[in-house]
C-alpha cells in the first residue's frame, strides 16, 4: 500500500533531514563546515549548495543531458519523452529512477531519493508550484531560462554546481573546435547558400519558423550558416499561417524536426503534405532535411547537429 503523508508530515521528515545534517556538520570544525558550501546563482538569487553534491536530483529537461555529458550521474530525475533524448545517452536515462513529469515533479518521490542538492530551470510560463516544497528538502537551483538558445550558458551552469566546471569547460572546448572547423571548411558553402528552420504548429493550420536564437539555431550559427532574410530577428520562433509556406521560397536549405532517429515529428506532417511545400526549390532539389536535436539542450545534442551539418553542406 502507499503511504500518505499530509503536509506536516512531509515538512516534518524534510526538515528531520536538514537536522541530521546540521548535527554532523557540529562534528567537525568550524572551518571545514564553512567549507562544505558555496554559493551559486539562481534565477532568484544566491543558493548556498554543497561543495561536492553526492545526491543530485533534477526536476527539468535541461539539466540530465549536460550532466551526463560531463560524467555525472543524477540520482533521480523527471520523466522526458524518449525520442528527444541523446541517443547515446538512453541507457543511462532508463537506468535512472524518475520522480514525475519535467516540470512537475513530485516532492514526496523527490525527498524518498534523499538530494542533498535539486536542479531546475525556472519557466517564466509554467512556474514550479512546488518550489518551496522542494527548497525544505534540499538546496534548490533554479537556473533562469531567458531564451532557447542560452543553454550553453545553462549546460556550464549545471556542470559547475555538481564540482565538474572543468569538464565542462572541455566538453565546450572540443563544440567550439568542432564548430569553428566547420565554418572554415565550408564557408564558401555557407556564402551562397540561405537556410530556414522549421516547426510544426500548435495546430495544422499554423507552423514556425525557428530563428537564428533558438535552440539549434545558436548551433548553425556557430558553425558558419547564413540564415534566409525571412529567419532574420531576435527571439525563439515566428508563427505563421499554413497558406504562408512559400515565404520559404528563397531557402536553398530546409531543415525540419525530427526524433532521434531521424525521423520527421508528426507535427511536421501537414506542414510537408502541402502541394505548396512540395513546389519549394529546396524541396525540389532534394535539400529539405529532417534533423534531430532541433530543440537542442546541451552540448553532446549539439554535437550530434553539427555532424548534421556537415552531412549536408557536403551535399552542397
Amino acid at each position: 500500500m502507499a503511504m500518505l503523508m499530509d503536509r506536516r508530515g512531509f515538512f516534518g521528515l524534510a526538515a528531520g533531514a536538514v537536522g541530521a545534517v546540521a548535527l554532523a556538520g557540529c562534528a567537525g570544525s568550524a572551518e571545514t563546515a564553512v567549507a562544505s558550501t558555496r554559493a551559486v546563482e539562481g534565477a532568484t538569487g544566491p543558493v548556498q549548495i554543497p561543495v561536492n553534491p553526492a545526491r543530485v536530483v533534477c526536476l527539468d529537461h535541461y539539466t540530465p543531458g549536460a550532466l551526463l555529458d560531463v560524467g555525472y550521474t543524477p540520482v533521480a530525475m523527471a520523466e522526458y519523452d524518449e525520442t528527444q533524448l541523446l541517443a547515446t545517452h538512453l541507457d543511462a536515462y532508463r537506468a535512472i529512477p524518475k520522480v514525475g513529469p519535467r516540470n512537475g515533479a513530485k516532492p514526496e518521490l523527490v525527498l524518498t531519493h534523499t538530494p542533498d542538492l535539486i536542479l531546475s530551470t525556472a519557466l517564466s510560463h509554467a512556474p514550479d508550484t512546488n518550489a518551496a516544497r522542494f527548497a525544505e528538502i534540499a538546496p534548490t537551483v533554479y537556473f533562469p531560462a531567458r531564451q532557447a538558445g542560452e543553454w550553453k550558458l545553462h549546460a556550464l551552469s549545471a556542470a559547475d554546481t555538481v564540482g565538474k566546471r572543468a569538464e565542462g569547460d572541455e566538453v565546450k572546448r572540443r563544440y567550439d573546435e568542432r564548430a569553428n572547423d566547420i565554418a572554415t571548411r565550408y564557408q564558401d558553402v555557407f556564402a551562397r547558400t540561405r537556410w530556414s528552420m522549421v516547426m510544426g504548429g500548435r495546430n495544422p493550420a499554423t507552423w514556425y519558423l525557428a530563428l537564428p536564437d533558438s535552440w539549434s539555431g545558436v548551433v548553425l550559427a556557430d558553425a558558419g550558416v547564413q540564415f534566409s532574410d525571412i529567419s532574420q530577428g531576435t527571439g525563439t520562433t515566428k508563427e505563421f499561417s499554413i497558406e504562408l509556406i512559400d515565404t520559404l521560397t528563397p531557402s536553398d536549405v530546409i531543415l525540419y524536426q525530427a526524433d532521434n532517429t531521424g525521423a520527421p515529428l508528426p507535427t511536421t506532417n501537414p506542414l510537408r503534405a502541402t502541394e505548396a511545400w512540395t513546389r519549394l526549390p529546396a524541396v525540389r532539389t532534394g535539400h529539405a532535411y529532417p534533423l534531430s536535436y532541433f530543440n537542442t539542450l546541451h552540448y553532446g545534442q549539439a554535437m550530434s547537429v553539427l555532424d548534421r551539418i556537415e552531412e549536408i553542406a557536403k551535399t552542397l
